[in-house]
């Protein structure tokens, strides 16, 4: 019997059926810096998420204690906006979901080892508060999808 959707990408009867409200944890060390608070502030807004700072990765591995989250990095697995919406739909049935990024060092070990995916979003070396953004906007992006609202058009 052939899919309703054959041809069809997306898949509307794949993606688009009832959404749960999104929670997301954006987490890292340090300050986003002046020239992209403006753009920071507005995606966190848009996708009602929750920014968790630290000064310390002994702050950031505390709080995550055994919690759920996805390390950002560059030699992580990267995704099409459509992929990636996939996995943030799958993700948010279990609750919370927590990005973590790192600084200009990168993660201790201990961080690493206990992320439960790692995300690249892209082979190129971006700045870490514009990462931020791309992170942000890709989630926006993918709500987007899901509620079938025209800005992912």
């Amino acid at each position: 019997m052939a899919s309703a959707c054959q041809g069809s990408n997306p898949c509307p009867h794949t993606i688009l059926k009832p959404v749960r409200e999104m929670k997301y944890e954006i987490i890292f060390k340090g300050k986003v810096k002046a020239k992209f608070k403006s753009l920071f502030a507005e995606y966190i807004k848009r996708i009602d998420a929750s920014e968790k700072t630290f000064d310390s990765w002994e702050g950031v591995e505390k709080h995550l204690n055994s919690k759920p989250f996805v390390l950002l990095s560059e030699k992580g697995i990267q995704m099409s906006s459509l992929e990636f919406t996939h996995f943030i739909k799958k993700k948010s049935e279990s609750g919370i979901i927590r990005f973590v990024f790192g600084d200009e060092n990168g993660f201790p070990i201990k961080i690493i080892e206990k992320a439960g995916f790692v995300l690249s979003l892209s082979e190129m070396t971006l700045p870490h508060d514009l990462s931020k953004i791309v992170l942000l906007e890709q989630l926006y992006r993918s709500e987007s999808i899901l509620r079938n609202k025209s800005y992912h058009r």
